[in-house]
């Protein structure tokens, strides 16, 4: 059942300046909630530290919008909603919190936009019960370019460069190879990633793999086991050298070994500087994955596990 979350501004803007505006400290401070800004020249997400008022997750949600809101009292940082964008509504229902936005959302640039998503999805998803965080705007979800819902979001949906420098940031597109339904082919599907000089695409395109395909990607299922974690990637003349945790050997009951394997290959292979993949478990490349298949070999894109439609 849908709860709506009243918007008590007055009372809580008066709490927050009464707390010394919401006693924001720098983020080496010990608890509370991490509210997220950006820095004043929009080139890295950065957060304080807040001690909020609030018990029930209805008014945390309350507080830490209008905290969101607020211009933090470092100058070198910023909110990084547009004060023409406002939030019409916020509705919690079950573990996701459904925040609906004025048509104004759709006037920032793309760079703008994901930064907003990332400081308000980051923030909220601290509440207990706040799982995951839905876009509206006006009465449509919000799409990507391609006209795609985006769907809930949480906070593993966003690459974690808070207060790392990236100079400037790129959005843009890559391909990832899910398995189909039936776990017999890989299904290439775009997907929107923010794109800095301190993550490397490869570990971008890894780690959204092990996250799996979110709600709005329908048609697919994982190809990486749960619990498997990427220890470590580099890429040296064309040959990305993947390092995974033990847990990647585990077989999944609904998808075939190859596709699983080759959905890593195929979806790294598809930047432009790696033709190769080398695979290791807990360092040691000398493994083999499901019995026969070595992780010395070099693999490369396998075009013919890949699903044609008709």
């Amino acid at each position: 059942m849908k709860r709506k979350i009243q918007c008590l501004l007055l009372i809580l803007l008066l709490c927050l300046l009464a707390c010394g505006c919401g006693e924001q400290e720098d983020d080496e401070t010990a608890g509370g909630y991490a509210v997220y800004y950006t820095n004043t020249e929009s080139t890295k997400m950065t957060s304080v530290s807040y001690k909020p008022e609030s018990t029930t997750s209805e008014d945390l949600v309350n507080e830490l919008l209008m905290q969101l809101a607020t211009p933090p009292l470092e100058s070198d940082r910023k909110v990084a909603k547009p004060e023409s964008v406002v939030i019409e509504k916020a509705e919690l229902d079950g573990h996701t919190l459904f925040l609906t936005f004025s048509e104004k959302y759709r006037d920032m640039d793309r760079i703008a936009e994901v930064l907003c998503r990332t400081a308000y999805v980051k923030t909220l998803t601290q509440i207990p019960g706040v799982e995951q965080v839905e876009f509206y705007v006006g009465k449509e979800p919000l799409k990507n370019e391609q006209g795609a819902e985006i769907g809930p979001m949480n906070g593993d949906s966003f690459i974690d460069d808070t207060d790392k420098e990236i100079g400037a940031y790129k959005v843009g597109d890559i391909t990832l190879y899910y398995a189909n339904k039936e776990g017999s082919k890989l299904v290439p599907v775009t997907v929107e990633a923010v794109l800095g000089r301190s993550v490397a695409t490869e570990k971008i395109v890894v780690e959204k793999l092990i996250m799996g395909p979110d709600a709005s990607t329908r048609g697919v299922i994982a190809t990486i086991p749960q619990g498997t974690k990427l220890l470590g990637i580099s890429t040296d003349e064309g040959v990305c050298y993947v390092n995974l945790s033990e847990e990647f050997l585990k077989p999944l009951p609904d998808v075939k070994e190859s596709v699983s394997l080759y959905s890593i290959v195929n979806s790294l292979c598809q930047l432009p500087n790696i033709d190769k993949v080398q695979f290791a478990i807990n360092g040691d490349s000398e493994r083999t994955f499901i019995e026969d298949i070595s992780f010395s070999t070099l693999f490369e894109k396998n075009k013919e596990l890949v699903e044609v439609k008709e």
